[in-house]
């Protein structure tokens, strides 16, 4: 489930920049995400370090485990 948060948000902000250049073609998506620079990916993970090209991206290379603790209550 998480991964899907993390993704989605990648997804929206990306489409935040096309929107911006209001251009949602193949070549406008492409363009928004040369632009996107770092995903914020609000703490769940590390925030992603996008780049203009494959070979400046720095994504996270951090876990996070989580673990249930049976005596907190789960409301």
């Amino acid at each position: 489930m998480l991964l899907g948060y993390v993704q989605s948000w990648a997804v929206e902000q990306m489409l935040v920049k096309a929107a911006d250049a209001g251009d949602f073609s193949r070549r406008g998506i492409r363009d928004a995400l040369r632009r996107v620079g770092t995903l914020d990916l609000k703490g769940l993970i590390s925030d992603y370090e996008y780049g203009t090209d494959a070979t400046k991206r720095d994504p996270p290379r951090a876990t996070t485990i989580f673990a249930v603790t049976p005596s907190v209550p789960a409301d």
